[in-house]
């Protein structure tokens, strides 16, 4: 095997060790919400609300990495993009969803709609077009 390849598998290992440490940490947080119990009350609503949001990164963390370790173990010489780029070390709401957060479709979305409708150059026309049509995309 060559030296890339052996990085590749690498690369792949990690992957899948992030995957199971993301499913650890979705683990304790449905032990947490279960502890809570079924009543949702004021003082812990905004608890609840920030448990959720880290299962839900916690969730699609796991899913991505280990998705893409298990396919770079089948097949090391095709690249595969990112899908989050550790989202919980966001600053800003802008870093998160610009920079860290579903990052392929982030991607596609600027080259295949943003762009050829103008881009920074023609904002007033590219991008309420573009959020138009990522939220027909997610209903």
């Amino acid at each position: 095997p060559s030296k890339e390849s052996g990085h590749t598998q690498t690369r792949a290992h990690e992957r899948i060790r992030s995957g199971v440490v993301y499913l650890s940490f979705l683990y304790c947080l449905n032990e947490v919400i279960l502890w809570l119990g079924g009543a949702v009350s004021a003082s812990n609503f905004v608890f609840r609300g920030v448990v959720a949001s880290a299962q839900l990164i916690c969730c699609f963390g796991a899913v991505g990495d280990l998705s893409l370790g298990l396919l770079g173990l089948i097949a090391p010489d095709v690249q595969f993009l990112d899908m989050f780029d550790k989202p919980y070390l966001a600053v800003t709401p802008r870093e998160f969803w610009r920079s860290r957060w579903n990052l392929v479709v982030h991607r596609a979305v600027v080259r295949l709609l943003y762009i050829p409708m103008g881009g920074s150059a023609n904002v007033m026309v590219s991008m309420p077009l573009t959020f138009l049509v990522v939220a027909v995309m997610h209903e």
